[in-house]
């Protein structure tokens, strides 16, 4: 039996959202630079101890460990409940993308699949994502931060629009657009003590300039519609082993209180992962 898998995202008691006209997810947010703040501090003791014996700490699989012990994630409501369940919704997602993506970005559907391998572009192309979604997604994404003040001014005006015309639909636009911003604040303070961290693990010594913070942030985004993915999929299975359906005859992208897990996890690992790789 097939199931119509809907994502909707209202308040619940763990999770303040007010009730202004334009709904505000900035809670997440605050919940993902916290658990990348908490991942900090157990990846730099962890590379203390393993560093003479030449361990790679900084793999894509050991970030997920690493998000997934922080007191952060431990404390959040929702779904995925496991890295092991959120792993297997990874790769079940991965299957679905496989099956629905005819072109563009190919995928293999026998190897396992990582958070950051996932694109907001292969949500779109696999029907996940609406049309309306993807653009606004996208005005959020050209939106240049040399000011920052006017970026935040653009970007509010671009959630506003969405809001009005999408309504419980630009939810996905709305949580895109908060980890977004919270990210570019958490690396633009927070960025340089990663780089010292991991000069030490290359031999050379970077610098702010050399990483493309604002791609970062869009990757973690990413990761955060991800994460929600992952999270309604064990849900799914959970009630009755169900499929995904999206796009013509299926339905659009909207979300759940109770996978805020899976976003905050999915966005931590996403961008740890872009602003690791982008340092090595």
């Amino acid at each position: 039996m097939s199931l119509l898998i809907m994502f909707f995202l209202q308040s619940c008691d763990s999770i303040p959202f007010t009730e202004e006209k334009l709904p505000s997810f900035e809670e997440i947010g605050r919940r993902h630079n916290s658990a990348v703040s908490e991942a900090f501090y157990i990846l730099n003791k962890q590379y203390r101890k393993t560093i003479k014996n030449d361990q790679n700490i900084f793999h894509i699989k050991q970030i997920e460990e690493t998000v997934w012990k922080t007191l952060t994630i431990h404390q959040t409501p929702g779904l995925p409940h496991s890295l092991k369940q959120f792993r297997e919704s990874l790769q079940t997602l991965k299957s679905y993308l496989y099956d629905h993506i005819t072109s563009g970005e190919a995928i293999s559907k026998n190897d396992s699949m990582l958070i950051y391998e996932m694109s907001i572009d292969m949500l779109y192309t696999a029907g996940i994502l609406s049309d309306r979604q993807f653009h606004f997604i996208q005005e959020i994404n050209a939106v240049v931060w040399a000011d920052s003040l006017t970026a935040v001014t653009t970007i509010r005006r671009i959630e506003e629009q969405a809001y009005a015309e999408l309504k419980a639909e630009a939810h996905v636009v709305l949580i895109y657009s908060a980890v977004l911003r919270h990210s570019l604040s958490y690396w633009k303070h927070e960025g340089r003590r990663w780089l010292n961290m991991l000069s030490s693990t290359i031999g050379k010594a970077r610098v702010m300039g050399d990483i493309d913070w604002e791609q970062v942030a869009k990757e973690d985004a990413a990761g955060a519609v991800v994460g929600a993915i992952a999270g309604a999929i064990a849900g799914a299975k959970a009630a009755a082993g169900a499929s995904l359906m999206f796009g013509p005859g299926g339905g659009v992208m909207l979300f759940s209180a109770s996978l805020i897990k899976g976003i905050v996890a999915g966005a931590a690992a996403a961008s740890l992962h872009a602003a690791i790789v982008s340092a090595l």
